[in-house]
């Protein structure tokens, strides 16, 4: 052996180690796979200030929404039948209930069952303003993203 050098060591077999196991609480491991596969949901979208004139038919409000994360991507379908109209004013026409409330200021895009692009809202809170449009006997598309 040469003065001062360290020992030689045996080497060691990684194999006969034992792998330690993590416990993760149930809830924690959920919220995990959510966030990484995402949540999708229904919700009735509530407005405020949308003047609907039902003539022989009449209007009804559906939502869905996708929460990856903290992002969430929405869109709100407003289907008429018959002669039943919708019409919106930039200012004072409002989805009150978002499901998931935006931590920013985001915007929407809407278009009619003709695609016709009727122009663009603010997302802020739980709120969406919607742009004006004119009585339209067509469905509304209202559909957007924000973070939470």
């Amino acid at each position: 052996m040469i003065p001062n050098s360290p020992p030689i060591q045996t080497p060691v077999d990684v194999r006969e180690k034992s792998l330690t196991r993590v416990a993760v609480p149930w809830s924690q491991w959920f919220t995990a796979v959510q966030n990484f596969f995402g949540i999708e949901s229904t919700w009735v979208p509530s407005f405020t200030g949308l003047t609907v004139v039902n003539g022989t038919g009449g209007a009804t409000y559906s939502g869905t929404y996708t929460q990856v994360g903290r992002i969430v991507f929405w869109n709100v379908v407003i289907t008429v039948t018959g002669s039943c109209t919708t019409a919106s004013t930039a200012g004072t026409t409002t989805i009150n209930n978002l499901p998931v409330a935006s931590g920013v200021t985001g915007t929407c895009a809407v278009v009619d069952d003709l695609t016709q692009s009727l122009g663009n809202g603010l997302v802020s809170g739980s709120t969406v303003n919607t742009p004006t449009w004119t009585a339209r006997n067509t469905s509304i598309n209202i559909s957007g993203w924000y973070s939470t």
